[in-house]
């Protein structure tokens, strides 16, 4: 029964590496569904449990609105084994029974389980004195969780706020109060009234202060999907723009490193801006890491083409000859030379290019042209870069 509750409940989708779906699985036979189910035993017992269990199949999807050329723009999918997902949902289905039925739930969470995963921590007053409704109440209670900061990131901003929210709160008489926030990412880290299993400072700080309110019988905190249809959410969002002044709150390791790489890549930034007779600075002037071409030839040769050394025009250093001249223009041929300065070109510049005057940063830059290395390939420089 156990089994058959668990295949009954799932719904046919791509298989992992083992090529089995879902639906092969429900058609099987009586006693095969049997053999399947003293394998799943056998694997309990003997805690053996295949390899190919643990591949996946990695299907990168693009992320909306983003460049496709960028990796970081794709979204991973794992398939995995059809039959290994049975077994978890086997074991996660004991797991649930075990802790409902042996352990006390805590006095701030219902013993009812119910589908929402944030049921332990959204205790949400469903009756307040209508004042609440009002513009005024809402409003600051909206301006108040939507003042960010500059320099920490998103998710401390959010705590930050909640904890101002709650600080504000805490100094009131009155025990009606609804936090209204659209941070899941920070109700879920709260849903654990526990302060041991958090690490970073203003959670911890939001969990001493929440214990302290639900003493004094204060139900505060409500997940809305969005802000949309409210009317103070243009209030609340020009006073988030606004609100950029500090707080003396504690800063987690992971801001602190992002807001230090952030500095640091802007001074780089700053000082490579004045850095404009360095010739790599017409190729890449702005400081950001480009990804790969997928061919190791071609992006071997791009990367030459782009720091501007080449077998053809720095040969000569080598064997102590003369550096190539261009014939027509009476001066050194360099590859900011050949790809967009020399007048012998232009027809080809016109004809891979659609335009006869080009910079490098066009040609060579994150994503070079798509006809770069036809237009080598005609003017005779490919086997020579």
């Amino acid at each position: 029964m156990e089994f058959q509750s668990c295949l009954a409940s799932v719904q046919d989708s791509s298989p992992g590496p083992d090529s089995i779906t879902y639906s092969m699985i429900k058609h099987l036979t009586t006693e095969s569904q049997d053999a399947l189910l003293n394998f799943y035993n056998h694997i309990w017992q003997e805690q053996c449990f295949p390899t190919q269990w643990q591949q996946a199949i990695i299907i990168p999807l693009l992320k909306p609105g983003k460049d496709p050329k960028n990796p970081s723009n794709y979204r991973p999918i794992a398939l995995t084994c059809c039959l290994c997902k049975i077994l978890e949902r086997m074991i996660n289905r004991r797991l649930v029974y075990y802790l409902e039925t042996n352990l006390s739930p805590h006095p701030r969470v219902g013993s009812e389980r119910v589908g929402a995963p944030l049921t332990t921590c959204l205790l949400l007053k469903q009756t307040f004195d209508s004042h609440f409704y009002k513009e005024s109440i809402w409003s600051q209670s909206f301006l108040t969780l939507k003042r960010l900061t500059t320099g920490p990131g998103v998710f401390t901003a959010e705590t930050a706020a909640v904890l101002l929210a709650l600080e504000k709160i805490s100094d009131c008489l009155e025990r009606k109060f609804i936090i209204y926030t659209d941070s899941l990412s920070v109700l879920e880290s709260l849903k654990s009234f526990y302060m041991h299993s958090h690490h970073h400072p203003l959670v911890l700080n939001v969990l001493n202060l929440l214990n302290k309110l639900a003493s004094r019988d204060f139900n505060i905190l409500c997940w809305v999907p969005s802000h949309v249809g409210i009317v103070v959410n243009e209030k609340a969002d020009k006073a988030a723009k606004l609100a950029t002044a500090p707080t003396n709150s504690s800063t987690s390791l992971t801001d602190f490193k992002k807001y230090t790489k952030l500095l640091f890549y802007t001074k780089w930034q700053r000082r490579w801006d004045t850095e404009t007779e360095n010739k790599l600075h017409a190729v890449k002037p702005h400081l950001q890491l480009w990804s790969s071409l997928m061919n190791r030839k071609a992006d071997t040769l791009l990367a030459r083409l782009r720091v501007g050394y080449t077998r053809y025009t720095h040969r000569h250093l080598l064997f102590g000859e003369q550096a190539p001249m261009c014939s027509q223009c009476n001066c050194s041929m360099s590859v900011q030379h050949i790809l967009s300065e020399c007048p012998n070109f232009n027809s080809r510049r016109l004809h891979f290019f659609r335009t006869s005057s080009v910079n490098l940063s066009l040609l060579l830059g994150e994503a070079p042209h798509v006809n770069l290395f036809a237009f080598l390939r005609s003017i005779g420089f490919y086997p020579h870069i």
